[in-house]
């Protein structure tokens, strides 16, 4: 068994809003780690996703969402290594590795999930795709501009299927948001680097986290942080920090779940989810427990 039977005391708060903050499903050096003391087990958050995944469109669809997630999981790590290297460099300080925070974070996390009880395969599969993302973390840099083109379908869908509960068939009500969004767009678009100076940069940068760290206190499933991923782009527009959007890209992922699980009927696991040590379990393993139950629909497993 795996997780909170060695819980050392971390509040759930304080854990609720690591989770959150950082983008559900994205992973750190910390992560790993803090879910070996402080999640649930391995074995109670399979019973918890196997029951939400039991169709293979939504299973499908939660692979996608995969690779977007992990992605921009290293994108983000990739920004984080090149600040963190450059403030060594500047104080004349050594450089040994120039990836440390992303290379940690993908042995930390391989760690533990080589250390779960999941199928061989499966963890082979998750450990795989870490390393490849690891490899290839500066492929999004270069697609920025095409992501944020994108961004406003996935907005349209996001507002349309979940905040307004609205049937695909309805293109009235779809048209009634995606024009809007179009037009904010290229409003955003005309004001780019609006708050780039430093001093409006460092206050909207500054404020935007603290605001977004008290909202990720909040109880499990708690949704006012994964809105992010509608408004991240807004912000890397206009203060110039493209970080800020793949950052975001880790709540359009988890959103992207939220529009996997209504266009499968299937019901979203987090928002079932009642105790903070399953939330983090649920992200910390998800890797596994996706390509568990992938492989088990696939009939690969015994």
């Amino acid at each position: 068994m795996t997780g909170a039977s060695k819980s050392i005391g971390i509040p759930d708060s304080l854990t609720a809003m690591m989770v959150r903050f950082g983008a559900p499903f994205f992973s750190y050096p910390f992560k790993p780690i803090w879910n070996r003391f402080e999640g649930a087990t391995y074995e109670v958050a399979y019973k918890h996703f196997r029951r939400d995944h039991m169709g293979d469109m939504n299973l499908f669809l939660h692979v996608l969402c995969y690779v977007m997630q992990l992605s921009s999981n290293f994108t983000v790590l990739k920004y984080l290594d090149e600040s963190f290297v450059s403030a060594l460099q500047s104080k004349g300080l050594p450089v040994p590795i120039k990836s440390p925070i992303a290379l940690s974070t993908t042995l930390a996390w391989s760690y533990e999930l080589l250390k779960t009880p999941a199928p061989g395969l499966a963890k082979l599969l998750s450990v795989s795709t870490i390393l490849l993302a690891y490899k290839t973390r500066g492929y999004l840099k270069e697609k920025y501009e095409s992501l944020l083109r994108w961004q406003i379908f996935f907005d349209t869908l996001v507002i349309h299927q979940l905040l307004l509960k609205k049937p695909m068939s309805d293109t009235k009500s779809l048209l009634q948001v995606f024009i809007p969004r179009v037009l904010l767009y290229f409003l955003v678009k005309r004001n780019k680097n609006a708050l780039s100076s430093s001093k409006g940069k460092r206050r909207v940068t500054k404020n935007f986290l603290l605001l977004h760290m008290l909202i990720s206190f909040k109880p499990p499933a708690f949704a006012a942080p994964y809105l992010f991923g509608l408004y991240g782009w807004i912000l890397a527009e206009l203060t110039g920090q493209e970080w800020l959007y793949y950052w975001s890209l880790g709540y359009v992922a988890s959103l992207s779940q939220g529009l996997a699980h209504e266009l499968a009927s299937e019901p979203a696991t987090l928002p079932q989810l009642t105790t903070v040590p399953d939330e983090l379990a649920h992200t910390a393993y998800f890797p596994n427990l996706m390509f568990q139950a992938t492989l088990q629909n696939l009939k690969l497993l015994q």
